[in-house]
């Protein structure tokens, strides 16, 4: 299992890229929410799948590129995000997304993203990414359900 605990800018990592748990915040006293992250990897349909759930954003967004590296580097030139579960996302968030895209394109797959939640499709229309990224609203549109 591999696990992250972040409290402030420190993390600790303990074992394998199985699942990766992180919890970050300040305490309610200082006037943010602690929010939940994690990541799971598993294989589905025979097709590697990522799952994100919460928010991917500068605190988030090194643990989601360790995985999908670790992923990509273990042969799986395509590879499934599921980011249905994920409720924001920034643009540090899409640099680790491009970058994990040009890495399966090198090794000539793709990633696929799974996204249903229009607030999180508008940042890839905005941002024209969804003309850079295969883009689906299940896992079951790609084969991985």
């Amino acid at each position: 299992m591999f696990r992250f605990l972040t409290i402030g800018n420190r993390a600790k990592a303990n074992s394998d890229c199985r699942r990766v748990c992180v919890s970050a915040g300040l305490s309610e006293r200082r006037g943010t929410v602690e929010q939940a992250f994690s990541i799971e990897k598993r294989i589905e349909g025979g097709r590697p799948v990522v799952v994100v759930e919460g928010e991917i954003d500068v605190a988030t967004a090194p643990q989601l590129r360790e995985c999908l590296h670790e992923v990509i580097a273990e042969g799986n030139a395509t590879v499934v995000l599921d980011l249905l579960p994920v409720t924001f996302l920034d643009s540090t968030a899409l640099g680790v997304l491009v970058g994990a895209l040009k890495r399966c394109r090198e090794l000539g797959g793709e990633l696929h993203v799974v996204v249903a939640d229009p607030r999180i499709m508008k940042i890839f229309e905005i941002t024209g990414l969804t003309n850079v990224f295969p883009i689906t609203d299940s896992l079951a549109a790609v084969g991985a359900a």
